[in-house]
């Protein structure tokens, strides 16, 4: 029979007071069905001790002042014997729950590996289980990005933390709530959108936004000035109003905002800004000095308050010439290759530990953000077994008060999502772990989620990895498909899954072992392709059909895989592309009206119709805008999100994500102000736009070199106000990334 601290378990009962919240009567539940589980007991719960012993929850315990001294951190726990009952104590009822689990996991051994997989450990029998530990987190934010991650049950169950904003302030299981950012966009950065609206003030003061010097930065992309003291002014106001209306907001972040491209190109360069950039060699320098005077007021008023900003891409180099105020955190974004680390002595690794520890240096109040998903393609193995542990150890160990870790949240997925989740939140709760002990509970996830062949699981990953290491998986498409589609690393990642697959022992784990393998099939896909090979469209067929059944919503980041009746199978596993549409031209005659195709929202209107001619070397468009309202920048015409064309051309119909010799990409806004990408002014014969009742008409001449080219017609919408609304297309996809890739091309045959 089970012991508790040498008594029977049969001897106990579960023991907290009338006045104790959810999370503590939920911490009793938790205990009295796992103890069941384990024992075969159900133990009495309530109010009241009906038993000579008892576990004691949370202030049960009479005696727990010594031991709630002893715990320095916000829900940290102790777990102790007390005169011969069992007692778990904390400051915070949420630390009840939290020292609840811990005793379940660390000493009955029971194991959550997915919220629809446990497995125990020990063998309880004849065991005397004896508890005596005060138990302090090392990182407040604790954050598991992933679906898992934000399963409620699962995540208190892991003491995993979470982020929430005022559109979503509620409690989660337990009473669980999470870190409570102002503002819930984006979670909890990117905030100088929020309070410099370029709605509300470009018109009447384009110098506070970067792109008034015609740098890049789309409407809802761009970067302020730092150094306007109107800007500066208006910040500090709306981030204390924020502060006023919401008393229990702790942390307010006041950061830069997102772009997915051209970072280096959207900050403002202002004779201020510019100054400031100059003389210290960071960027972050002009942030910073923004950011601590509005923490300096907000200290005033409210000096609980963190004021979170970011080291991120253009400010994520320390500066030299001024460190973040005592009440400012920074949350550094790592920017490493998946498979790389920290410890890794490589020039790379040793520049990025470089910042991450300058930045430690500089402030005690320091986040990390990290990406272990490759969110361009997440059917695509990274690599990242070792690198999570080291990177994951090296940050806690570090002294950072949070990590953001950044896995998916679209789907149950084949890339190893789930033991991602499992092994981060392992980490949070043991930064000292030694490599061997991560490797100990890899095997514990791989054996109970996967069964017997969860060892020939674990020998992939270690493949995986070796494969590789030091290796970037962006780049061009040849690249990437030769990377993936190695033969050798193909061929024995195969064996390793046939051999799990054949240890299964029922549906389930044979369900689990082949969703794993979408990502060695994607893998399949690549070296198939490559080849050549007549097989690879039905192999690219049966990965989509697999990935649907799945359940797989995303095939990378924020891009839905799109309806697979009209998906050309026949393209890169690296495109989702419609089969193309073929718009013969005769004779210099004009072909007949061609109606947009498919629409990023539903239809409100906005839509677009064309006609084309080849005459002359020239091939004409006459595309005919249906759009209610206009906007249009002429100033910025690096920025798409307006009203506009874009024309994508390829006259050697290339499928690349890159504009390579050929191709070329024109913008023309409603207004008639144009742009070319890709040698694309060079082709300009003549655009004209006029605009009409109903919307505008472009009148487009391309000089075309080739017989038959590849050609997508995008048109953007924005509402009078300039925020952007939808996308209509002729050829592409709704879901397909057009965006980043020009490779939706449909075809333009040319006959004399």
């Amino acid at each position: 029979m089970l012991k508790l601290n040498g008594n029977d378990v049969v001897d106990f009962s579960i023991v907290y007071t009338k006045d104790a919240g959810e999370s503590v009567r939920t911490a009793a539940k938790e205990l009295q069905e796992y103890l069941q589980k384990l024992t075969g007991y159900t133990l009495p719960c309530g109010e009241s001790r009906q038993t000579t012993r008892a576990i004691l929850l949370g202030d049960a315990c009479s005696n727990a002042q010594t031991r709630l001294a002893q715990i320095r951190k916000e829900d940290g726990f102790a777990i102790f014997d007390d005169g011969g009952d069992l007692a778990i104590v904390a400051n915070t009822e949420a630390g009840v729950l939290y020292g609840a689990y811990r005793f379940l996991e660390k000493y009955l051994g029971v194991e959550w590996l997915t919220p629809d997989c446990e497995v125990f450990l020990k063998d309880l029998e004849n065991a005397d289980v004896r508890v005596d530990e005060t138990y302090d987190f090392a990182a407040r934010m604790r954050i598991a990005f992933s679906w898992m991650g934000y399963d409620e049950k699962y995540r208190a169950r892991h003491r995993l933390t979470y982020t929430v904003g005022d559109t979503n302030d509620v409690p989660a299981y337990g009473n669980l709530r999470g870190l409570k950012f102002a503002f819930y966009w984006g979670y909890f950065g990117h905030t100088f959108e929020l309070f410099i609206p370029y709605e509300e003030f470009f018109e009447e003061h384009p110098e506070w936004f970067s792109f008034a010097e015609g740098r890049y930065g789309e409407n809802h992309r761009y970067q302020i000035c730092l150094t306007n003291p109107e800007v500066l002014k208006i910040v500090t106001e709306r981030a204390l109003a924020y502060l006023d209306k919401y008393p229990d907001c702790k942390i307010i972040s006041v950061s830069q905002n997102d772009a997915y491209a051209d970072f280096e190109k959207n900050y403002c360069v202002c004779e201020n800004c510019k100054k400031i950039f100059d003389e210290d060699g960071s960027y972050a320098a002009v942030n910073l000095q923004f950011v601590n005077k509005v923490a300096a007021e907000i200290k005033k008023k409210r000096p609980d308050v963190l004021v979170h900003t970011f080291a991120y891409h253009f400010t994520e180099e320390p500066p030299k010439t001024i460190a973040p105020a005592d009440n400012v955190g920074v949350q550094f974004c790592v920017h490493l290759p998946y498979s790389a680390a920290f410890t890794d002595n490589t020039p790379v690794s040793l520049k990025e530990k470089k910042k991450v520890d300058r930045w430690a240096e500089l402030t005690p109040n320091l986040f990390a953000w990290t990406y272990i998903c490759n969110h361009g393609n997440y059917s695509a193995p990274i690599g990242n077994f070792r690198a999570l542990y080291e990177n994951t150890t090296y940050l806690l160990r570090l002294g950072v008060i949070g990590i953001f870790q950044q896995e998916r949240m679209d789907f149950y997925n084949g890339e190893f999502c789930e033991l991602r989740t499992y092994l981060t939140a392992k980490i949070f709760d043991n930064p000292q772990m030694t490599y061997e002990e991560y490797c100990y509970f890899a095997r514990v996830f791989l054996d109970g989620y996967y069964g017997k062949g969860g060892k020939y699981i674990y020998e992939y990953l270690q493949l995986l990895d070796e494969h590789l290491l030091g290796k970037s998986v962006d780049g061009t498409e040849e690249y990437v498909l030769s990377l993936y589609g190695d033969e050798t690393f193909v061929l024995a990642g195969e064996k390793l899954y046939e051999k799990a697959f054949a240890l299964a022992e029922n549906e389930t784990q044979r369900a689990r072992v082949s969703a794993s393998r979408l990502q060695l099939d994607f893998c399949r896909c690549a070296l198939e392709y490559k080849r050549g090979s007549k097989e690879y469209p039905t192999l690219r067929k049966k990965m989509v059909e697999k990935m649907l059944a799945q359940g797989i919503k995303c095939y990378r980041e924020n891009c839905k895989i799109p309806d697979p009746t009209r998906l050309d199978y026949s393209k890169s596993p690296l495109v989702f592309a419609q089969k193309d549409k073929t718009l013969t031209l005769t004779g210099g005659r004009t072909s007949e009206r061609v109606f947009a195709g498919d629409s990023t929202c539903p239809e409100y209107g906005f839509g677009y119709t064309f006609t084309s001619a080849y005459k002359d070397g020239i091939l004409q468009l006459d595309i005919d805008v249906t759009d209610s309202d206009l906007y249009y920048t002429d100033n910025n015409m690096d920025n798409w999100e307006q009203d506009c064309l874009e024309i994508y051309v390829s006259e050697s119909c290339n499928r690349s994500k890159t504009l390579t010799e050929g191709d070329y990409k024109l913008r023309i806004n409603a207004h008639g102000a144009y742009t070319g990408f890709g040698k694309g002014d060079d082709k300009v014969a003549f655009c004209k736009v006029e605009q009409t009742e109903k919307g505008y008409c472009a009148h487009i001449g391309l000089y075309v070199d080739s017989q038959k080219i590849g050609l997508e017609i995008m048109a953007h919408d924005c509402a009078a106000d300039g925020k952007y609304r939808s996308t209509r297309y002729w050829n592409a996809l709704k879901f397909a990334d057009v965006f980043n890739s020009p490779y939706h091309y449909g075809i333009i045959e040319i006959k004399e």
